[in-house]
């Protein structure tokens, strides 16, 4: 007759699965069996008759069937009785279930595990490794569950909510190691060290440090030997503070023989002790005056004196503070200048028939004499004064400043550069700029041979810099200011340079990286620059500028007045606009070494 119900279900006796195929009629057994009334079996959900329907060969281990089940039907093998008990429970995938609802249970892996469930959920298991709980399963000690050990996924953690926490040792002498070699100990609260404390590696310690160090406190330093240095503290009467000063120093005791230097004594708080020889003798012998002697100063240098009413004369060295004093004499001022020779300049006096006041311009410029030779630039009028009279002429009326002049001016300029030797100034001053721009092409560009071309070279510093690189086959500087050239032409005998405008001069060789620091914004026409530039690099070939004059950097917008420049004034995203337009794909910008009264240096790149 068929079965009636459900199909058997595992609890403390074990079921097997037969997968048939119809043509199938033997099958080994998950355990031994010592008879076939030791099994009930269910093909089709009819059970089948032992000993009639099937029965076991090969010792118990095997069933066999006088007729193979349908592969249609569900077989079945549920193990019964005291001979399987002893298999049963040392098999793999026991589960013995604990409870009513069968949702607390122990079961035996296949893995050497056993897993303990506790209302469907996985609490811990245990396996060759030892016991496992599960993540936030935490052990719990305590009547009031006052210590706990657990993981929570991320972080392990012992508490402890009543009583001290002691983790310690029962043996004196055992070591007692917390943290890895290379890890970080934290301590959230207060920390007490009863006994001696060794700290190896270097110490950081943030915020305040209040040691109770009754007596002293002892620096080995770096040598353990009996030779130690002591700093032994008196119990103060009231708060004290200990300044140590805001530089690299020795400090000096009382009982040193250090001699001080470049040490003002403040006597009205400060009282310095010693008699009339002493300080006759500290001073090299020389005698004390007071303001109201009458004594002659001789061979005396006065180093940033304040000289309050009065007449100086004589000679003095550093800076003065002239405070109401009046200079009297034709020529009151001689200037030495850096060189002490026979040469200086005098500010020559008029006598004046009446007050006159001369008024420096408020800015870096240069005065112009009465016989000198030199080009006024960016002034709206001309000023010609015949005796008492003035006629104002606007320049207009006299003449117009053509575009040639404009770059002739900037180039005029920075030949007065080189000859003062500001050039120098330049390279410190974009240091910092040129080595980001190199840092930009230098992992991706220059790995192959190159060949590379700075547009307004200077002194062809930036030229020498790049020649280091050993893949640099061909370096060419460029620049409109001839001693600019000269200078680079002498540091450097391996790169190349050429004095020409810019503007005008048709490239010759095609280039993998143009490169440029402080220039295109001198250019009239900018627009057909850029196009000389991309119709001269090679494939791929990369093209980055660096300048320190655009509209956001707000400082640069008056280098035009300040140092006699033509200068194109230009936003970001116009410089950007820019490159684009000319052809340069993947075209980025950033803003380099922005300081608080400076939005930094613009660097824009971009390739073939």
């Amino acid at each position: 007759m068929a079965y009636i119900g459900k199909a058997p279900v595992n609890g403390f006796h074990s079921k097997q699965t037969l997968s048939t195929d119809g043509s199938t009629v033997t099958f080994t057994l998950d355990y031994t069996v010592a008879d076939e009334t030791a099994l009930i079996v269910v093909v089709g959900g009819v059970i089948q008759e032992p000993k009639s329907a099937f029965n076991l060969a090969a010792g118990g281990t095997q069933i066999t069937f006088t007729a193979a089940p349908a592969s249609t039907d569900t077989a079945y093998i549920q193990f019964l009785g005291t001979a399987i008990v002893q298999n049963m429970l040392s098999a793999g995938g026991a589960e013995f279930i604990l409870d009513g609802d069968d949702d607390t249970s122990l079961t035996a892996d296949t893995d050497d595990e056993v897993d303990l469930k506790i209302a469907g959920t996985d609490i811990s298991t245990w396996k060759s490794t030892g016991y496992h709980n599960l993540d936030s399963i935490k052990f719990v000690a305590g009547t009031g569950d006052d210590m706990q050990i657990y993981h929570d996924g991320t972080n392990s953690y012992i508490t402890n909510s009543t009583g001290a926490l002691k983790i310690a040792t029962e043996t004196s002498g055992i070591a007692l190691t917390i943290g890895h070699s290379t890890s970080e100990v934290t301590v959230a609260d207060n920390l007490t060290v009863a006994g001696n404390l060794t700290v190896s590696g270097t110490q950081t310690v943030v915020d305040t440090v209040t040691m109770n160090a009754q007596n002293a406190v002892i620096f080995e330093g770096a040598t353990a030997d009996d030779f130690e240095t002591t700093l032994t503290i008196t119990d103060p009467t009231a708060d004290r503070t200990i300044t140590f000063p805001n530089a690299t120093d020795t400090l000096i005791g009382k009982a040193t023989t250090d001699t001080l230097t470049n040490k003002s004594i403040d006597l009205d708080s400060n009282t310095l002790t010693a008699s009339l020889s002493e300080f006759n003798s500290a001073l090299q012998g020389d005698s004390f005056m007071t303001l109201a002697d009458t004594q002659t100063l001789e061979n005396k240098t006065f180093t940033s004196p304040t000289i309050n009413a009065g007449t100086l004369s004589g000679a003095f060295t550093g800076t003065a503070d002239l405070t109401g004093t009046v200079l009297s004499g034709a020529s009151p001022l001689v200037f030495e200048g850096s060189t002490d020779n026979a040469y200086e300049t005098t500010l020559a006096i008029t006598d004046p028939t009446a007050d006159r006041t001369v008024t420096l311009p408020n800015a870096t410029d240069t005065l112009i004499g009465k016989v000198d030779v030199n080009y006024l630039s960016d002034k709206n009028m001309i000023y010609i004064q015949i005796n008492d009279a003035t006629i104002d002429i606007d320049i207009s009326d006299i003449f117009t400043i053509v575009p040639e002049d404009i770059m002739n001016i900037n180039i005029d300029t920075f030949n007065k550069w080189a000859l003062l030797d500001k050039d120098k100034g330049m390279e410190r001053g974009h240091a910092s700029s040129v080595s980001k721009m190199f840092e930009i092409f230098e992992s991706s560009i220059i790995n192959t041979p190159f060949k590379f071309l700075d547009l307004g070279c200077g002194n062809g510093w930036v030229v020498r810099k790049i020649l280091e690189n050993k893949n640099c086959t061909y370096a060419l500087g460029v620049d409109g200011a001839p001693e600019m050239i000269n200078k680079a032409r002498n540091l450097d005998s391996i790169g190349e340079y050429l004095n020409i405008n810019i503007e005008e001069w048709s490239f010759n060789k095609d280039y993998d990286i143009i490169f440029s620091m402080e220039t295109f914004y001198y250019f009239k026409d900018l627009e057909s620059v850029l196009k000389k530039v991309y119709n001269n690099l090679n494939d791929n070939g990369f093209f980055i500028i660096g300048i320190d004059h655009y509209l956001e950097n707000k400082p640069s917008l008056t280098w035009d007045k300040e140092f006699n420049l033509s200068l194109n004034t230009l936003s970001i995203n116009d410089w950007v606009s820019k490159f684009k337009i000319s052809g340069f794909k993947n075209v980025q910008y950033i803003i380099h070494d922005k300081k608080e009264d400076w939005n930094g240096t613009l660097i824009l790149y971009g390739y073939k």
